[in-house]
């Protein structure tokens, strides 16, 4: 005895013999079974549910491109909305800006004047210093 593992040997017989079926035979008959049994399968279902690849699959025309141009429609809006907004501030920093020049030269002009306004109300004595001091005229 050669073999004492225990190992499987296809000549060392089993207690109970073969029982009358062959195990090769039983296997093809449950393939063929099974092959039966998808064939009857697909002629009730027809093909209606095999695998379709995502590049050929139809959409649907309605819905998806209703959906597409309704969503870039509401997205056309509200840019065309914000393009107005954006025109508007745009005016109005224009405006602002005018305004604010107006406003410096306006200043600039004021100052002139009190200036001038200033020289002919006190007028500087002929050789004086326009820091001496006068006596007040009250006393």
């Amino acid at each position: 005895v050669a073999n004492q593992g225990g190992g499987y040997r296809e000549n060392y017989p089993r207690p109970g013999g073969n029982k009358g079926w062959n195990r090769d035979e039983s296997c093809r008959n449950r393939e063929k079974q099974w092959y039966d049994h998808n064939a009857s399968w697909k002629e009730i279902e027809g093909e209606k549910d095999m695998y379709v690849p995502p590049h050929k699959r139809q959409k649907p025309k309605d819905t998806e491109g209703g959906r597409t141009k309704d969503m870039l429609s509401r997205i056309l809006n509200k840019v065309e909305g914000s393009d107005k907004v954006l025109k508007e501030m745009k005016k109005d920093v224009s405006t602002l800006n005018q305004t604010m020049t107006y406003h410096s030269v306006f200043i600039k002009q004021l100052e002139i004047q009190m200036a001038q306004i200033s020289s002919h109300l006190n007028p500087r004595q002929k050789g004086g210093l326009p820091s001496d001091t006068m006596a007040n005229p009250k006393n």
